[in-house]
């Protein structure tokens, strides 16, 4: 009863205190709705940054998948496409083939492939190599080359590009060759154009080593190559 005489003696409006705390309450209570909503608005700019992100992983995903299966295809079209041409495309076969009983050879090329070969150049390699080295060095330089103009049809079609007498191209080496000391190596090289792969030419290698005790040359296949 006392209060309320009191506040009816003094309305709340004319007491400041009470304005202070009135104001600063609504000012709390505005701040907090303030910074629900705010905190509200931020959750939900970050849900949709995350479903955005999603989005676009997804896309990026998508259109990883779509290039990868593109490349694949790709890779499965060329090597369709290779295995064609391939199998159509001339091979050209290297071989010295010996005529006598000494040391005279005829190059032989033969085209098992399909389709005729044009034969643009051969050359013959020769060196002779320390007996304890094992592998064939690297580079072998040209003793002989010659150019050529001529086409050989395919299935099985055969051409003698040369006749040569072999102890010839391994002078320098022949004694110590005769007597042990050397191995005697002879490689030969020769390069055609395909009808159906033109963009550059092939090459075909053979190389072999003379055999002393038999004397003749012996093919090395591990160093045959093809191109």
């Amino acid at each position: 009863m006392l209060l309320l005489i009191c506040v009816l003696e003094k309305p709340w409006y004319r007491q400041p205190e009470w304005v202070a705390v009135g104001l600063t309450a609504i000012y709390v209570t505005l701040t907090a709705f303030y910074v629900l909503f705010a905190w509200l608005t931020l959750s939900a700019i970050k849900d949709q940054a995350k479903e955005n992100q999603r989005q676009f992983e997804k896309q990026l995903k998508v259109a990883a998948d779509a290039a990868e299966a593109a490349r694949q295809s790709a890779d499965a079209a060329k090597v369709s496409s290779q295995i064609i041409l391939n199998a159509e495309r001339a091979w050209i076969l290297v071989e010295l083939e010996r005529t006598g009983v000494g040391h005279d050879y005829n190059l032989k090329v033969t085209n098992w492939g399909k389709t005729p070969a044009i034969i643009t150049s051969y050359g013959f390699r020769t060196d002779g190599v320390p007996i304890e080295i094992k592998e064939l060095p690297e580079n072998l330089s040209f003793v002989a080359r010659q150019n050529q103009n001529i086409m050989i049809r395919g299935g099985g079609d055969s051409k003698i590009l040369d006749h040569f007498e072999m102890s010839h191209y391994m002078s320098e080496w022949w004694q110590d060759i005769q007597v042990g000391r050397r191995t005697g190596i002879f490689a030969v090289t020769v390069e055609y154009w395909d009808v159906l792969k033109g963009i550059k030419p092939h090459e075909a290698q053979v190389v072999y080593s003379y055999k002393v005790s038999e004397s003749r040359l012996v093919i090395l296949p591990k160093y045959t190559q093809h191109t």
